[in-house]
């Protein structure tokens, strides 16, 4: 299956879950993995951050929130936690908010209140929404340190959470 039509059919499965890339049945070659999108933001606090940078560390999720999205919060919440139970020293979380450029303050003000401790970043010119044909929130990607999509999911519902803390583990052993 080519990377574009593999990429097609994960973006055009709708669910309030995480789409994985196969079944349990099936454990794809990495060759079915899309390609990530490599691009640059600045943070919240003006960094440069680079994705390809960020994986030579570790896998990263990329997570298209916006602060008037419920789930979006909620999503937040649980990666929050995620990142409190495996380590942000063994990946990220670069979490992009949709907000626009009116609301800046909003969206680092609900950052440090909320203490996450993910990358925050806003994507003013939604770029980088566009080149991962984002068009609902929230949406989340996990990429893993081959630059490739391993997990992809539009919307979140309570339970999400574990598919993705499974897939990160697994792909954390894997790197050990």
């Amino acid at each position: 299956m080519s990377k574009i039509s593999f990429f097609s059919i994960v973006c055009s499965i709708i669910t309030g879950g995480f789409v994985l890339s196969a079944s349990a049945a099936e454990t794809p070659s990495p060759a079915d993995h899309p390609a990530a999108p490599s691009f640059t933001i600045r943070d919240i606090r003006n960094k440069l951050i680079v994705t390809d940078s960020l994986l030579k560390k570790g896998p990263v999720i990329i997570d298209f929130w916006a602060t008037w999205c419920v789930h979006c919060m909620t999503e937040m919440k649980a990666l929050q936690h995620l990142v409190d139970t495996i380590g942000h020293d063994r990946f990220t979380v670069l979490a992009i908010s949709q907000d626009g450029p009116a609301e800046r303050s909003k969206v680092i003000q609900t950052a440090s209140v909320k203490k996450w401790p993910f990358i925050i970043a806003i994507d003013n010119g939604k770029s980088v929404s566009r080149s991962y044909q984002v068009n609902a929130l929230p949406a989340l990607f996990l990429i893993g340190t081959d630059g490739r999509i391993h997990v992809f999911s539009r919307g979140f519902s309570a339970g999400d959470e574990a598919a993705l803390e499974a897939t990160l583990r697994r792909m954390l052993d894997e790197k050990n």
